[in-house]
C-alpha cells in the first residue's frame, strides 16, 4: 500500500479523534468544519506540513473554495455572500423579492437545517424568511408581479392543494391563489408583458386546451388559455422574452408560430404567429437577454446563429435577425445570460471562453465579447443568473463553491 496514503489517513484519524475528544470535554456533538475551503472534485492525496501549519491537496479538482453550494449572492464588486442558509439541492430560478431579497425556486428540500420544500424566500442579507408555501417536485420558474408569486415546475402539489405545474402564491402569506391552469407536463419558463403571461416547456395541454409547449393567459383570468393564441411548438420552449409587442423564444423546435424557425423565433403576441425574424440556430437556445441597443444576447449549445459561427454565445440584431461582431466563444454550453453595466455575464458549463481558463461563469464586454477583469471564481455549473436593481447578483446551479481560486 502507498505509504503516502497510509500517513494520510493516519493524520485523518488523529485529527478526527482530537476532534471528537475536545468536543466530548465540552459536552457537544462532533461538527464539520464549514470554514474549511471544499473541492469541487475528488481529493485523492494529502499532506501535512506542521512546521507550516498546511495541508497540501492534490486530486481532480479544478476549484477550491469556501462551502456555498448551489444558490449563492454575488454584490457589485464580486465578493461573495457565504452566511447565506445553504440549499440542499440545485436552486433552478430565482426572482427579486421586491425588498432586497429572493424568492428562489429548484430542486431543493431544506435551507441550511430548515424544511423547504422546492420553495422559498430570503432576505438581503440571504437569511431564511418564514414564506413558505412548499412544492412536492422541482419549481423552474418564478414570477413576481401584480402582488402575486408566480411558479412554474414539475410539481403536482403546492401550498397543500392541488397544482399541475402551475400556481400563484401570496408573497406574504404563502397561500394558494385561484389561479389554476393545470400542464400535463413541466414548465421550464414564464415571461409576463402588459397583456398575457406566457409559459414554455414540454407539455401538450395546458388549462384543458390543446397546446404544444407554449400557451399564453389573461392573467387576470382564473387559468384559461386565450383562445386565438396557439404558437404550437414542435419542440421544447426553454426561454422567453418580450421586447415590445414581440415575444422572443428559445429553445428545441422546429416549428413555432405556424413557420419553420430553428430554436430562436419572433412571435406577434397580438396573434400568436411568428414574424419574419429568423436567426435560425443549429443547436438548442437556453438564455435570452435584452441588450441596452439593437440586441438580444443568446446563450446555448449552437455553434451557427445569425447567418455566422457562433460557440454558445451571440449577438442578435433584433431588427435584422443576424449576428453582431460579438463573440465571447465558449467551449460548452452558455444556460444563463444577464445583461449590467455594460457587461454581460455568462453562466453555463463552460470551462474556455476566448481561450482563456474562465470555467462557469464569466463576465464579457458587452460591445464586443472580451474578458472583463471582473471574474467570480466558480466550483460547479450555472443555469441562471437574477439581478436586483442595487446590482447583486443571485447564482444557481450545481456548484458547491463560490469564490476561493481556480
Amino acid at each position: 500500500m502507498n505509504k503516502r496514503f497510509i500517513s494520510t489517513i493516519y493524520f485523518l484519524s488523529a485529527l478526527l479523534l482530537i476532534t471528537v475528544w475536545a468536543d466530548t470535554a465540552n459536552g457537544q456533538s462532533l461538527q464539520l468544519r464549514e470554514d474549511w475551503w471544499h473541492t469541487n472534485d475528488e481529493v485523492t492525496a494529502m499532506s501535512y506540513n506542521a512546521t507550516d501549519n498546511v495541508v497540501y491537496l492534490g486530486g481532480k479538482f479544478t476549484h477550491i473554495g469556501p462551502v456555498v453550494p448551489f444558490g449563492a449572492i454575488i454584490d457589485t464588486l464580486g465578493q461573495t455572500n457565504i452566511s447565506i442558509g445553504k440549499p440542499n439541492g440545485k436552486v433552478k430560478t430565482a426572482v427579486p423579492d421586491g425588498q432586497g431579497g429572493w424568492y428562489i425556486g429548484g430542486e431543493f428540500t431544506a435551507i441550511g437545517n430548515t424544511t423547504r420544500m422546492h420553495l422559498a424566500q430570503i432576505d438581503a442579507t440571504g437569511n431564511l424568511t418564514a414564506w413558505n408555501p412548499g412544492a412536492n417536485d422541482d419549481v423552474n420558474s418564478i414570477l413576481f408581479f401584480l402582488s402575486k408569486v408566480w411558479i412554474g415546475g414539475d410539481f403536482t402539489q403546492a401550498g397543500g392543494q392541488s397544482r399541475n405545474r402551475l400556481a400563484d402564491i401570496d408573497p406574504l402569506t404563502g397561500q394558494m391563489g385561484t389561479w389554476n391552469p393545470g400542464s400535463n407536463g413541466v414548465v421550464h419558463c414564464m415571461n409576463v408583458n402588459d397583456q398575457v403571461l406566457v409559459v414554455g416547456g414540454q407539455f401538450s395541454n395546458v388549462g384543458g386546451q390543446t397546446r404544444n409547449n407554449i400557451a399564453s393567459f389573461d392573467y387576470q383570468s382564473a387559468g384559461v388559455p386565450i383562445t386565438a393564441w396557439n404558437p404550437n411548438s414542435n419542440g421544447i420552449v426553454w426561454s422567453l422574452l418580450t421586447i415590445g409587442t414581440t415575444l422572443y423564444a428559445g429553445g428545441e423546435f422546429t416549428n413555432i408560430g405556424g413557420q419553420a424557425r430553428n430554436r430562436i423565433a419572433a412571435i406577434a403576441i397580438a396573434s400568436g404567429s411568428s414574424t419574419t425574424w429568423n436567426p435560425n440556430a443549429n443547436g438548442p437556445v437556453y438564455a435570452l437577454e435584452q441588450g441596452p441597443f439593437d440586441e438580444i444576447y443568446v446563450g446555448g449549445s449552437f455553434t451557427t446563429i445569425g447567418g455566422q459561427p457562433r460557440n454558445r454565445a451571440a449577438s442578435i440584431s433584433v431588427s435584422a435577425g443576424t449576428a453582431y461582431s460579438w463573440n465571447p466563444n465558449t467551449n460548452g454550453p452558455v444556460k444563463a445570460i444577464s445583461y449590467f453595466g455594460f457587461k454581460v455575464l455568462l453562466g453555463g458549463d463552460f470551462t474556455l471562453v476566448g481561450g482563456s481558463g474562465v470555467p462557469f461563469l464569466a463576465t464579457v464586454e458587452s460591445s464586443n465579447g472580451v474578458l472583463e477583469s471582473w471574474q467570480v471564481p466558480l466550483g460547479g455549473a450555472v443555469g441562471f443568473i437574477s439581478e436586483q436593481s442595487s446590482g447583486n447578483l443571485f447564482l444557481g446551479g450545481d456548484f458547491h463553491s463560490v469564490g476561493g481560486k481556480n
